[in-house]
């Protein structure tokens, strides 16, 4: 589901929508939804008369660790002093009660038995690309923007070649072709 940004757009088109000013149309072109997204918040709001929340509270409920698990996580690791996989096998074992291994590290990092490694907590991708693309009536240009930690640079790309136009850092600027 599109998150609607604008809460007085939405507004404006519920209203104008009911009043008959307006098509469905136009109005989910005008939103960025689709026709039959903007037709379910317009059932909410003739139900309810008020603006519906969007892209509130939407997701999956985090579930609360039960008090009693706690305990028997930070018994069964000072005693045996094992990692969380480790340990979600022997309360399995021992208990019978299955606590995934996730949630037992998010215990053990609360008691402050478990720490982040840092190495794991850069980002996985090191570059982001963003492409953008312009359309000529003689050719067709593909822009990539590339940025690294250290370098960013906008490649564009012809049928001919890929050529780099800007950079920053220590790669020459000036035209160059890969």
């Amino acid at each position: 589901m599109v998150k609607v940004e604008n809460r007085r757009k939405l507004k404006w088109c519920l209203v104008h929508y009911d009043l008959g000013e307006i098509s469905c149309k136009w109005a989910s072109k005008h939103l960025e939804v689709t026709p039959r997204r903007f037709l379910q918040l317009c059932a909410k709001y003739k139900s309810t008369g008020k603006i519906p929340d969007i892209g509130f509270n939407v997701g999956r409920p985090k579930k609360e660790i039960p008090p009693e698990w706690k305990q028997i996580i930070k018994q069964e690791y000072e005693k045996n002093r094992l990692n969380a996989v480790y340990l979600e096998k022997t309360i399995n074992a021992k208990y019978g009660i299955h606590i995934p291994h996730n949630m037992i590290h998010k215990v053990l990092l609360e008691l402050e038995y478990a720490q982040h490694e840092k190495s794991k907590q850069k980002r996985r991708k090191p570059w982001i690309r963003l492409n953008v693309v312009i359309r000529f009536h003689w050719c067709t240009w593909i822009g990539i923007f590339a940025k690294t930690e250290n370098v960013s640079a906008l490649f564009w790309t012809m049928p001919q070649g890929r050529y780099l136009l800007q950079a920053n850092s220590n790669i020459n600027p000036r035209r160059t072709r890969f």
